[in-house]
């Protein structure tokens, strides 16, 4: 998945509190990323908002200690920005 704002691939990072997550440009949560997420690849996570210096925020998913970072960074590859 490329993000919308930035351009930039959007990669899994992780967090040693919360397991892994990855971040997008926006100040609320796209429905058709969440349709895809939760429709399509069933996956349980939350989202939490992040100011950023340039003002449009950014958007953490966080998807759990369990999550495997490689098979949800290949998930997130096969996302096309479609909103």
């Amino acid at each position: 998945m490329i993000d919308r704002i930035s351009g930039e691939r959007v990669v899994v990072l992780i967090s040693e509190e919360y397991g892994p997550y990855f971040r997008i440009s926006g100040q609320s949560e796209p429905e058709w990323l969440k349709a895809i997420l939760e429709g399509k690849y069933y996956l349980p996570y939350w989202v939490s908002k992040v100011p950023s210096l340039d003002g449009e925020g950014m958007l953490e998913y966080f998807f759990g200690c369990a999550a495997d970072q490689q098979k949800l960074q290949a998930i997130v590859d096969k996302i096309n920005f479609e909103g």
